[in-house]
């Protein structure tokens, strides 16, 4: 677990880049952003679409079920995605979360339940994120791949900035994660590279 509080400085420049921490806050992105939705599917699904393809993570699945099955091969395409944007960014990225303070021993005991998350380290890692006002620095993909995982499967939402390639992805319910860059060219690159694994930066 390699992770350490973002500097003044840093928090500064994410800020500068960005707007604020706090992205879903911001009334009207595509003013500031290239802005998209990292999805499984290339375009919104209607409501009878959308009935068949709920994805919302349950801990009562069987280690087993096809559920379960299903959920961490779409969970497993954005493990690879962020892996990617990840090494871009030289083994870099930022991690902001303004509830962690404020986790509610319910979330924790789902957590705890779920046996495909290690409790101890994502307790430790949540722990240091409380010490560190909501941001931190990640130098590694094992504790960026803790957060998306607990992010996916909405224990807890968490906003990630890539900075060197100036992305921003923000938490949100059934795998769809508003998406913000601040370069057309990058943008469309980055789309691209998420059809190699099997997902989509939507626009409509």
């Amino acid at each position: 677990m390699c992770m350490i509080r973002a500097t003044k400085d840093e928090k500064n420049a994410i800020i500068k880049l960005f707007q604020r921490l706090d992205l879903e806050e911001i009334e009207s992105p595509s003013e500031f952003f290239n802005v998209g939705i990292l999805d499984r599917f290339p375009r919104t699904l209607t409501l009878e679409e959308v009935e068949g393809n709920l994805i919302s993570f349950d801990v009562k699945w069987r280690s087993n079920s096809f559920e379960l099955i299903k959920y961490l091969n779409e969970e497993g395409k954005y493990k690879k995605f962020f892996y990617d944007i990840f090494m871009e960014n030289q083994s870099e990225t930022y991690a902001f979360c303004v509830d962690f303070s404020k986790i509610m021993k319910s979330t924790m005991k789902m957590i705890k339940k779920d046996s495909g998350l290690n409790f101890k380290e994502i307790k430790g890692l949540i722990n240091k994120i409380e010490e560190s006002d909501g941001l931190i620095k990640i130098k590694d993909f094992a504790t960026l791949s803790n957060l998306l995982a607990i992010t996916l499967r909405e224990y807890i939402f968490i906003n990630f900035f890539f900075v060197k390639s100036k992305i921003a992805v923000i938490g949100n319910y059934e795998m769809n994660l508003p998406f913000y860059c601040k370069e057309q060219a990058r943008f469309e690159n980055i789309s691209k590279l998420a059809e190699t694994h099997g997902l989509f930066i939507r626009t409509k």
